[in-house]
C-alpha cells in the first residue's frame, strides 16, 4: 500500500493510504487510471458559508474508512435524504491508524429533535483553500494531497480554528462524484 504523510509548516501531519494512485497530470489537469477519468482542480482561497449540519461522529481505522463512512452516510440519508453531505475530519491518529470524523448532511434551520445516535454540528463562515475534485472516492488522497502541498508551498497558511472538510456536491457511487476539499486558513 502506498503511503504518504505531509506535514504542514506548523509539523502538522496528514496521512493518506493508498493515495496517489494516478498522480499523472496532463495539460488539463486531469487524471486517470483504467476506465475512469479524474480531476483535480485547485481553485485555491475563497469563502465558506457556515452551516449546521446532523450527523454521526464516529472513529475508524485507516483499512475501514472507506466502507465504514459509506455505512454512516447511508443510515444519514435514511433519516435525512436531502442536503448536501459533507465530512469534517477532526483527528488523523496516525500511531493507531485512526481518523475521527463526522460524516452528515447540512440542514436549513436546527432540528428540534434528532434521530437516534446523530449529532448536530455548526460550522462557522471561514475563509478556506479549496480543492475541487471530481471522480471516484477512493482517489481523493489526490485532492488532499494537491491541498496540503500547496500548503507546504506557503500558497495559504492552515487555520487551527476548524478542522478540515470535504462538502459533497455530487454524491455518487460512480466516477463521477465531485468533492470539494476544504482547508481552513488563517
Amino acid at each position: 500500500a502506498a503511503v504518504l504523510h505531509v506535514l504542514d509548516e506548523e509539523g502538522d501531519g496528514v496521512f493518506y493510504r493508498d493515495g496517489l494512485r494516478a498522480w499523472t497530470f496532463n495539460a488539463q489537469g486531469s487524471l486517470g487510471e483504467g476506465g475512469g477519468s479524474l480531476k483535480v482542480k485547485l481553485p485555491g482561497a475563497g469563502t465558506v458559508e457556515g452551516f449546521i449540519g446532523v450527523g454521526t461522529k464516529r472513529e475508524a481505522g485507516f483499512d475501514e474508512i472507506g466502507e465504514v463512512m459509506g455505512v454512516d452516510m447511508k443510515a444519514v440519508r435514511k433519516h435525512l435524504p436531502e442536503g448536501e453531505g459533507f465530512c469534517v475530519y477532526y483527528k488523523w491518529d496516525v500511531v493507531k491508524k485512526s481518523v475521527t470524523y463526522f460524516i452528515g448532511v447540512k440542514v436549513d434551520q436546527t432540528p428540534g429533535v434528532l434521530p437516534d445516535g446523530m449529532e448536530l454540528v455548526t460550522a462557522p463562515e471561514m475563509d478556506v483553500h479549496a480543492v475541487r475534485h471530481h471522480g471516484p472516492y477512493r482517489h481523493l488522497g489526490n485532492g488532499w494531497a494537491g491541498g496540503m502541498m500547496h500548503g507546504r508551498a506557503k500558497q495559504f497558511k492552515h487555520s487551527k480554528k476548524f478542522p478540515p472538510f470535504e462538502i459533497y456536491e455530487k454524491e455518487s457511487k460512480g466516477e463521477d462524484a465531485v468533492v470539494k476539499i476544504c482547508l481552513p486558513m488563517k
